[in-house]
C-alpha cells in the first residue's frame, strides 16, 4: 500500500500522472490511495475525480462510480466522459432507459464516440435487443477502423449467439477471451489449440460453474479430436467430470496450485467456452444429449430417502447483484401449484428461510463443494422448475427435464430453446411468473408421467 509519505513531496499533477499509470496497470487499491491524496488537497480535482469514477467502475463498484461520475457532470455538465460513465455504471437492465439517456447525451455531442457507442451496444444486447446491438457495435468497429476492442468483440458475439448465428457467434467469442470475466490462462509455452490439431491439449474453465457444465457438452467432441485431454476444472466439479469424461485427465484445479504440471506434457490450451467455436458451428451439431454421469451410490441413496415418491426440485433465485438477481427471483408462492405432482426439493446454493412453506431442504448437497453431491440429488427428481441459474445447466446435463421461466432480462442462452440439452424446456413468460408456472403444470400434465396427487 502507497503510504502519503511517498507522495507527500510529489506535486499535484506528478500524483495525478501516478494514479494514472496505477490505474493502467490494473492496480486498483493504490490508485485510488493517491487518489485520495490528491483528493484530500484538490476535492475538484478534475483528472483525479474522473480516474477515480474509473477505478470504481473497474472493480464493479457501481454505486460508487455512478455517484462519483454525477458528482463530475455535476460540477463540469459540458465534458462527454462523466455521461458516458453514469450510462456505464447503471448496469441493471431495468434502468437501461436511464443509461441511454447519459449514453444519448454523449453520442450527441460527439456522435461517433467509440466508446458511447459501444457501452450502448452492450446495454443493447443486455435487453435482448441483439439486431441493434449488433448494428451498434458493427458502427463502434468500423469507425476503429476493425481493431476492436475484446469487449467489442464481445458484445457482437453475445448478440450473434442470441440471433442463433452459432458460428459467427463462437467464432468471435474465441476472440474475445482476455475480458474481464473470461481470462485466459496460460500454463508454458503451449500455443492455443485450433480444433484440429492433434495433440495433447490442457481445457481450462473460465468463467462460472455452471459454464463450465454448459461449455463441458464439447469436451466429449474435444477428446476424439485429439490425442489426450487434460481437464483443468472447477475443484466441485472434479469427481463428476473425472467419471462422466475417464478418457480425459482431470484436476479441479482452477485458480488453485496444480500439482499436475509436473506430471504431464502438453502441446496446446483451450479455454472450455472456446471449444463451441469448432463443434458447434448450426443448430444440426448439438446433440442434446445428457453428458453428465452422477454417482450410482449416492443416486441410489437418494432414491432410497426418496422411496419412490414423486419429487420436483425448484430454484427461485440465481445470479448476484451485478447480474440481475432481483428479476431472476421467482417469488416461492408461484410453485405451490407443483405441490399437486409432488414434494417440492430445494436446489437454492445458498440458505434461505422457507418459514412453513412445504419444501424439503438438503443444503449439505446443494451447497456441497462436491457437485457431485447436487448431482446426485437431482438425478433422482421427476422434474426441475427453476429460474435462469445454474442448476438448469446441471440438470440438463443429466438429462433431467426442466423447466425455466425466463425473466424479463436474460443472457443469450435463454434466448430461444438451449440445443445444448434437449430435456430444457424455456418457458417465455419474461418475468410473468402465474403465467409461466401455468404453462408449465400444463406441460408436466402432458408428459403424463407424474400424476397430480389426490388431496
Amino acid at each position: 500500500m502507497i503510504k502519503y509519505e511517498e507522495v507527500r513531496d510529489l506535486t499535484i499533477q506528478e500524483r495525478v500522472n501516478m494514479a494514472a499509470r496505477l490505474y493502467e496497470r490494473d492496480d486498483y487499491i493504490n490508485a485510488e490511495t493517491v487518489l485520495t491524496y490528491i483528493l484530500d488537497a484538490d476535492p475538484f480535482n478534475q483528472a483525479a475525480m474522473s480516474i477515480m469514477s474509473s477505478v470504481y467502475l473497474a472493480q464493479d463498484r457501481y454505486g460508487l462510480a455512478e455517484v462519483m461520475f454525477r458528482a463530475t457532470h455535476a460540477t463540469w455538465p459540458n465534458l462527454i466522459n462523466p455521461l458516458i460513465g453514469i450510462g456505464s455504471a447503471i448496469r441493471n437492465p431495468a434502468r437501461f432507459k436511464e443509461s441511454f439517456q447519459y449514453l444519448d447525451m454523449a453520442l450527441e455531442i460527439e456522435p461517433n464516440n467509440t466508446i458511447a457507442l459501444t457501452n450502448k451496444a452492450c446495454m443493447l444486447n443486455e435487453i435482448g435487443k441483439y439486431d441493434e446491438a449488433i448494428e451498434l457495435a458493427e458502427k463502434s468497429a468500423e469507425l476503429m477502423d476493425f481493431d476492436v476492442s475484446p469487449a467489442l468483440t464481445d458484445c457482437i458475439a453475445l448478440a450473434s449467439l442470441g440471433n442463433e448465428d452459432f458460428e459467427k457467434g463462437f467464432s468471435l467469442n474465441r476472440k474475445s477471451l482476455g475480458i474481464k470475466f473470461r481470462k485466459e490462462v496460460v500454463y508454458g509455452d503451449e500455443k492455443v489449440w485450433d480444433g484440429e490439431e492433434n495433440g495433447i491439449v490442457v481445457i481450462y474453465g473460465e468463467q462460472g460453474l455452471g459454464d463450465e457444465i454448459f461449455y463441458g457438452s464439447c469436451i466429449p467432441d474435444a477428446i476424439e479430436h485429439s490425442k489426450h485431454i487434460i481437464i483443468d476444472c472447477d475443484s466441485r466439479l472434479e469427481g463428476l467430470f473425472k467419471r462422466s469424461f475417464p478418457d480425459a485427465s482431470v484436476y479441479g484445479t482452477r485458480r488453485k496450485a496444480a500439482p499436475w504440471l509436473n506430471q504431464h506434457t502438453w502441446d496446446y490450451r483451450s479455454a472450455m467456452a472456446d471449444l463451441p467455436a469448432f463443434f458447434r458451428k448450426k443448430k444440426e451439431d448439438f446433440p442434446g444429449k445428457p453428458f453428465l454421469k452422477a454417482d450410482p451410490v449416492r443416486v441410489s441413496q437418494w432414491a432410497s430417502t426418496f422411496e419412490g415418491k414423486p419429487k420436483i426440485g425448484i430454484a427461485t433465485r440465481g445470479g448476484n447483484k451485478y447480474t440481475n438477481r432481483e428479476d431472476r427471483t421467482i417469488p416461492l408462492e408461484t410453485f405451490l401449484p407443483l405441490t399437486e405432482f409432488g414434494d417440492l426439493v430445494s436446489l437454492e446454493y445458498s440458505s434461505m428461510d422457507y418459514g412453513d412453506f412445504p419444501i424439503e431442504v438438503y443444503e449439505w448437497a446443494t451447497m456441497s463443494e462436491d457437485y457431485d453431491d447436487t448431482a446426485a440429488l437431482i438425478a433422482n427428481l421427476d422434474y426441475v422448475v427453476t429460474t435462469c441459474t445454474s442448476v438448469v445447466h446441471l440438470a440438463g446435463a443429466l438429462g433431467i427435464p426442466c423447466y425455466v421461466l425466463r425473466n424479463k432480462y436474460y443472457s443469450w442462452r435463454y434466448a430461444h430453446q438451449m440445443p445444448f440439452y434437449d430435456s430444457v424446456t424455456i418457458i417465455h413468460c419474461d418475468g410473468n411468473w402465474e403465467e409461466g408456472m401455468e404453462e408449465v403444470v400444463s406441460l408436466i400434465e402432458q408428459r403424463g408421467n407424474v400424476q397430480r396427487i389426490a388431496k
